[in-house]
């Protein structure tokens, strides 16, 4: 999976919020605000090579049954490649 845009992870009071960065700051205008588990996925972006093994990380690590995680995990991808930021 290949990431268009360079953001920053922070925590803000309890909130996530992807902060673009360098010259992404410059073409991606604004901030997204995700949830805890956006953020984990978000971290393992750059290391894994399909959605499958996020969904594998997102089992293991989070108490949630294989269809929910593939659904959520699906929705979250597709917001991001709506917004240009994952091929």
């Amino acid at each position: 999976m290949k990431l268009n845009y360079e953001f920053a992870l922070r925590e803000i009071m309890g909130e996530y919020i992807l902060v673009p960065v360098g010259e992404s700051a410059l073409r991606f205008s604004g901030m997204i605000t995700t949830t805890e588990v956006g953020a984990f996925l978000w971290r393992h972006l750059p290391e894994v090579h399909s959605e499958e093994e996020l969904v594998r990380l997102v089992i293991e690590d989070y108490e949630i049954d294989r269809e929910t995680a593939e659904a959520d995990i699906g929705e979250f991808l597709q917001k991001l490649r709506e917004m240009g930021i994952l091929e």
